[in-house]
């Protein structure tokens, strides 16, 4: 049976299915689910740290959203500084609020110059952990679909930053589509 299959991947034909399954004979037909089955993603969550990578995840994420009649979620989360033994966070340049106020206007400015007037579109700004808020907000928000960059490290940088879109793989309740 391998012999046919290596023979015809090597001749350049179309290789043939050879079983279908203990005692079935090949019917070269493809099965296709009912058209009840589609995927329906009517949201989608973009989180965005307005990096060039976070723009080029909400631009896909709008085409993608056009596209399919879905609407996005976009989320940016505010780190607080941490310290070594969880000792209190000292503000030591501004208070998480008003960075939180700042990134507010800023995906205001995003959603009007990179999303398409047609889609329904949403912000919110959450203060925590990256990961954790961005799982959090798809799962309390119904999103279907989280559509995230990553900043492609490797290596050292990898191992001491960590990757959020690797959390967010791991943890998500719905389906993350990884854009680097």
């Amino acid at each position: 049976m391998k012999a046919r299959t290596l023979k015809s991947a090597v001749s350049g034909k179309r290789p043939r299915l050879l079983a279908n399954g203990p005692g079935r004979k090949p019917s070269g037909r493809v099965q296709r689910a009912p058209s009840e089955a589609k995927l329906k993603v009517r949201t989608i969550v973009v989180p965005v740290d307005f990096s060039p990578e976070s723009k080029k995840a909400l631009q896909y994420a709008s085409k993608l959203a056009a596209k399919l009649g879905s609407g996005l979620q976009l989320v940016h989360v505010v780190e607080p500084a941490s310290f070594v033994d969880d000792l209190p966070n000292i503000a030591l340049l501004r208070p998480d609020q008003e960075v939180a106020k700042e990134a507010r206007v800023r995906l205001q400015s995003l959603m009007t110059d990179e999303v398409d007037r047609s889609i329904p579109v949403q912000a919110a700004v959450r203060i925590g952990k990256p990961y954790h808020e961005i799982v959090s907000f798809a799962k309390t928000g119904d999103a279907d679909l989280i559509v995230i960059s990553t900043h492609g490290y490797t290596g050292l940088k990898h191992a001491l930053l960590g990757s959020t879109a690797e959390r967010v793989v791991r943890h998500a309740t719905c389906p993350v589509l990884v854009v680097r």
